[in-house]
């Protein structure tokens, strides 16, 4: 049995049917990512039974560098490397201006 996924619903399409016993076939398309294929190949052919649910919206990078990121309390000693303000060409060096020291 696969496990819970969330994936995008693609696209629903209803046609009618051929069969005398039922009117309309629906076919919807799901689209995910990175999931086993294999397991899904299996099924093929089988009845299965889906349960179609609005999800969360996806996180953004930025919510997940956050959820990984370690905790702190404001209590850390760990140091926190912070970008340099600017982009120097190799070899510059910056120039003091008017009442800056050396």
């Amino acid at each position: 049995m696969l496990q819970p996924m969330c994936g995008r619903l693609a696209s629903v399409r209803a046609t009618p049917s051929r069969a005398d016993d039922v009117r309309t076939v629906v076919r919807v398309l799901l689209e995910f990512h990175d999931i086993p294929v294999d397991s899904l190949i299996e099924l093929l052919d089988e009845q299965v039974g889906v349960v179609i649910a609005r999800a969360a919206p996806a996180a953004t990078p930025l919510e997940m560098a956050i959820a990984r990121a370690p905790e702190t309390n404001g209590t850390s000693t760990d140091s926190v490397t912070l970008p340099a303000a600017g982009r120097r060409r190799r070899g510059t060096q910056a120039q003091p201006t008017e009442g800056e020291q050396d």
